[in-house]
């Protein structure tokens, strides 16, 4: 996803402060609902390609780039809305906890998902 970060990253930056952010952020989740969802069908099913790989998971990493330029600018929108300016380094600092203990206990969680269940419950 990093390659993706870079090529359309700052477009998306400039997007989300065009645009309304709630918006954007409801309509990447259906979208990456919708790939996720049918990776996990066609892994359930045993159909799964090369080709549909590689053709999903460019859309998965489009949007978490979506996801990653537009969910800090709402959060601090939020803090602003509430009138709680002075929290906004604390929010930020939540946040990159929180994701980065996702990614090391993400890993692990799958592995044992897919472990016990196979690829496509891993998806669910």
């Amino acid at each position: 996803a990093s390659w993706m970060f870079l090529l359309v990253g700052p477009c998306l930056g400039s997007l989300s402060d065009r645009y309304d952010r709630k918006a954007i952020l409801v309509g990447y989740m259906g979208v990456t609902g919708l790939a996720t969802a049918i990776v996990a069908l066609l892994m359930l099913c045993g159909t799964t390609a090369w080709q549909m790989v590689f053709v999903l998971m460019p859309v998965l990493s489009f949007c978490t780039v979506v996801d990653n330029s537009t969910r800090m600018p709402f959060a601090s929108d939020l803090l602003v809305l509430s009138d709680h300016k002075h929290l906004l380094g604390t929010v930020v600092a939540i946040r990159a906890v929180g994701y980065n203990v996702a990614l090391a206990c993400g890993g692990v969680l799958v592995g044992a998902i897919v472990e016990f269940s196979g690829f496509g419950m891993a998806f669910l």
